[in-house]
């Protein structure tokens, strides 16, 4: 009974990692596009802990160059991210759920920083 006791209190601190994530990145993200952080920033897409965030020019098109750079300048501070879409226009995040809640929060500040900079 032991094993599958510890393997249900793992799925139950997993579930509510997850829920905390995605909290953290829907907060963010409304903080980011209602500061006006970055003039690229579009849609956030996703459920759950399973987001990605639209990179779009003025008339709302897919601004790939931009998440190109974007990639760069987070890879040089620490933080490595994944393009998605069909235009290589979104930001990919899916932490671990391994990922410890202070990294991840660290994450988000680079994030942060590396949009603030397009």
């Amino acid at each position: 009974h032991y094993p599958l006791r510890r393997q249900r209190q793992m799925c139950i601190r997993d579930r509510a990692w997850g829920g905390r994530q995605e909290r953290a990145i829907v907060q963010r993200y409304e903080h980011w596009k209602s500061s006006g952080l970055c003039p690229f920033l579009g849609r956030l897409t996703g459920v759950g802990a399973m987001r990605g965030i639209e990179l779009v020019n003025a008339r709302g098109e897919p601004a790939p160059e931009q998440l190109s750079t974007l990639l760069g300048s987070a890879r040089d501070a620490g933080l490595l991210l994944m393009p998605s879409g069909k235009s290589r226009h979104i930001i990919r995040l899916l932490a671990p759920l391994t990922t410890e809640p202070e990294i991840f929060e660290e994450g988000l500040d680079i994030l942060q920083e590396c949009l603030a900079r397009l």
